[in-house]
């Protein structure tokens, strides 16, 4: 099983999450392709990060390892640059309870980003 420590410690070093996420608690889940990603977040700070799929996650990001991959890239395209934008083009699915993503949008989005920069 792959090791998050370093990802954890970046997204609780990160001043802009803490600000953000004071007082936010979550689990979500990315689905990367087969692969699920869990989060769990306790007043703005990850304490835990892994690959099972548990079924506990509050909600969840869907899509392929190319969405992914095309998410990743340095100068994304059009409609894959943004979590928003690949909801609104079918690129990305979003499952489970959505109203924490939506309370703590500016939170998840930084959140993915750091994620994103350390994948």
């Amino acid at each position: 099983m792959r090791s998050y420590q370093t990802l954890i410690e970046n997204l609780n070093d990160d001043p802009e999450l803490s600000r953000r996420g004071k007082f936010y608690s979550t689990r979500l889940a990315i689905w990367d392709g087969d692969t699920c990603t869990n989060f769990e977040i306790e007043d703005g700070r990850v304490v835990d990060i892994n690959n099972e799929d548990n079924q506990q996650a509050v909600f969840k990001f869907i899509a392929g390892r190319d969405v992914w991959e095309k998410f990743r890239e340095a100068e994304p395209p059009p409609g894959f640059h943004d979590l928003s934008a690949m909801i609104d083009r079918g690129h990305l699915k979003i499952e489970g309870d959505v109203r924490p993503w939506l309370f703590n949008m500016l939170y998840i989005k930084r959140l993915i980003s750091v994620w994103k920069a350390n994948a």
